[in-house]
């Protein structure tokens, strides 16, 4: 090989490495952009769940002031008699569904005799 022939394969690797190190440098962009976005959207969610945190707050002061409860006792009297309700509102609807299903099947039997 001449010396000629080797400039013109080193000129040659030369080239495709300054069109690799540009593709490098482009994906790095590319990352970077993609990197300040996701941070970006990371703060807007950060400030989704404290607004979410300040209303749930809000929330439950409300419902404080509604039940007119100072105290944890007061709080724990009101849940428990709340548990109560739902106990005796679903053995309600429970035994109402049982009372239409035996008049159904009352309704049948008569039906067929």
């Amino acid at each position: 090989m001449t010396e000629e022939e080797l400039r013109a394969k080193i000129d040659k690797l030369e080239e495709s490495k300054s069109l690799q190190e540009e593709k490098v440098l482009g994906i790095s962009e590319s990352l970077e952009k993609l990197r300040t976005r996701h941070n970006k959207e990371i703060t807007k969610l950060n400030a989704v769940t404290s607004e979410i945190d300040k209303c749930k707050g809000r929330l439950g002061d409300m419902i404080l002031l509604e039940y007119g409860i100072t105290s944890l006792n007061e709080l724990e009297k009101v849940l428990k008699d709340l548990r109560d309700k739902k106990k005796a509102d679903d053995k309600s609807f429970d035994n109402a569904d049982k009372n239409k299903k035996e008049n159904v099947t009352n309704e049948t039997k008569n039906d067929v005799t």
